[in-house]
């Protein structure tokens, strides 16, 4: 799979606040690249940038081979679009089904008249909605049923890249699952390629290619899904993999061990190094020294960490 997306030193700063400190990021046509950590770790920051409703200070996009400029033309607007976390608020109460919609149909000039509305009644089949639900408002709709339109508005549009940042937080498990699912068949059918942000890793085992793993606005690890959750080399990853719930004992086995009793509140970031050295169990003096040079554990699996795990 060839990179659609690029991403080379990203940085952004809110004052004095470092909401993205350096991100590399490369995201292959088709794939699904999860995106975790904790609040404030920086992911929906780097979400919104992607979209273009924030612009970084430093570092460099580029989108199917092409540099992404300051101020986006419409068809790279139209090719990247979001998936927002609470739907509700996403859809205007003011405006039926339909009318959300074809919201994007408008402003690209992609249908008008009766094939504006022929459209829509196909968005709807896409995302498993019926016809009837197109003259509907938000208000008469359940959460799942909101977040189905809000992904087929996004479809509308005909994009390659969807930003969907914490699609499923909103909705209870089993809503969670069955949008799961959908989105995995239209990536499968549509050929898309998602960026996926969230602070739940058990949705990322089931829906992604692989994973970048944010602390303070900083990538602390990337790799494969099926590696990241057997060997993580973070100990911030490790951290956030032993709080997974598990329903076997030999689930259990398998989550890294963590000392829960050790200080896990967030406090002042070091000037230098690892950002999660107040918090890590393994630092060293080293670790707050200088910035942590990148480095490769296996095939595709990187990590900032003076003594990895593997």
């Amino acid at each position: 799979m060839s990179a659609l997306l690029s991403i080379r030193g990203l940085g952004k700063r809110y004052g004095a606040t470092v909401a993205l400190g350096g991100v590399d990021l490369e995201c292959a046509r088709g794939a699904c690249i999860a995106v975790v950590g904790e609040s404030g770790s920086g992911k929906t920051t780097l979400g919104r940038i992607l979209i273009g409703a924030e612009t970084a200070d430093v570092g460099t996009m580029v989108f199917d081979g092409q540099p992404v400029p300051r101020h986006r033309p419409l068809a790279l607007r139209r090719r990247i679009q979001v998936v927002q976390q609470n739907p509700m608020s996403a859809l205007n109460p003011r405006r039926s089904v339909a009318d959300s919609i074809a919201l994007p149909l408008d402003v690209h000039d992609l249908r008008r008249g009766a094939a504006r509305r022929a459209r829509v009644l196909e968005l709807l089949e896409m995302v498993g909605l019926p016809g009837e639900f197109a003259d509907r408002m938000p208000a008469a709709l359940s959460g799942g049923q909101r977040q189905r339109v809000a992904l087929a508005r996004a479809l509308a549009a005909e994009p390659d890249f969807l930003v969907l940042d914490e699609p499923t937080s909103a909705l209870d498990v089993s809503v969670q699952a069955r949008i799961l699912q959908l989105l995995a068949g239209l990536q499968r059918d549509l050929g898309l390629t998602y960026l996926f942000i969230t602070h739940d890793l058990a949705v990322v085992r089931n829906i992604a290619t692989s994973v970048v793993v944010l602390y303070r606005g900083k990538c602390v690890e990337a790799a494969p899904t099926a590696a990241l959750f057997t060997q993580p080399a973070h100990h911030y990853t490790a951290m956030l993999l032993s709080s997974l719930p598990v329903i076997s004992a030999e689930e259990e086995a398998l989550k890294p061990a963590w000392h829960w009793d050790r200080e896990t509140g967030l406090r002042d970031a070091v000037a230098l190094g690892c950002a999660f050295q107040p918090r890590c169990p393994a630092a060293t003096p080293t670790c707050t020294a200088s910035d942590i040079p990148w480095r490769d554990i296996a095939p595709a699996h990187g990590t900032a960490c003076v003594s990895p795990l593997t």
